[in-house]
């Protein structure tokens, strides 16, 4: 199981989640513009990676400058867009608010037949994959959203992860929207009753044999006691 996250917020141009927001006040470009420089970034090591339903963001660094990328994966590598930032701490968190953004907008749908399920909580908001095995979450609000995010296949994982970030946030389970506890408590199995007493046994014929020899032995040497 994995595990990201991060909290920050976003330079104060980005402050504006209106029309392409992500991109406002930042060098960027699409791949087929810079091939060059696309080429280095797919060469470098990711710094950071999150993959969100469709979506995918990385950050990158090359001699010094930092890289956020949103991939396009859909259509062409070379329609994907490269951001510069002044450190990959920068670009990590644009690529965590992004993220967090994406999740807010979606939150409370529902696809896949119930496989993918997501949930507002007014100031939070989660989401379980089960198909692609993610589960996000993001708390607070824009720009000082955190966002943090694991993968896991197991719903039990998956669960407790949600359980424990949103509880130190302040956010028990009995808070939660009644749809969320609802599919909690359809994911996890219960728990196996305990198992019922033997019923007790009434002694055989040995067993009274033996406890009528006790009987007479305590008795014999009371009396002899008395004597």
């Amino acid at each position: 199981m994995s595990v990201t996250g991060h909290e920050g917020s976003l330079p104060a141009a980005c402050e504006d989640w209106g029309y392409r927001p992500h991109l406002a006040g930042l060098r960027h470009g699409h791949f087929h513009q810079a091939p060059e420089l696309a080429a280095r970034i797919k060469a470098a090591p990711a710094e950071a990676d999150i993959r969100f339903r469709g979506e995918h963001l990385s950050v990158h660094t090359i001699d010094g400058a930092a890289y956020a990328v949103l991939w396009e994966e859909w259509f062409s590598p070379a329609a994907s867009t490269w951001v510069q930032h002044p450190s990959a701490a920068a670009a990590r968190s644009w690529t965590h608010q992004l993220a967090a953004y994406w999740l807010r907008d979606e939150a409370g749908s529902s696809h896949g037949g119930g496989t993918l399920q997501s949930w507002d909580g007014g100031t939070w908001a989660a989401e379980r994959d089960l198909t692609a095995g993610r589960w996000h979450l993001a708390i607070g609000l824009q720009p000082g959203v955190t966002y943090t995010s694991t993968e896991t296949e197991k719903r039990a994982a998956g669960w407790a992860f949600l359980t424990e970030t949103l509880t130190a946030a302040g956010f028990p389970p009995e808070t939660w929207p009644a749809a969320m506890r609802q599919i909690r408590h359809h994911d996890l199995p219960a728990p196996d009753p305990a198992p019922a007493p033997a019923p007790a046994t009434p002694p055989g014929p040995d067993t009274w044999r033996t406890l009528l020899r006790r009987l007479l032995a305590r008795i014999l040497a009371g009396l002899g006691r008395a004597r």
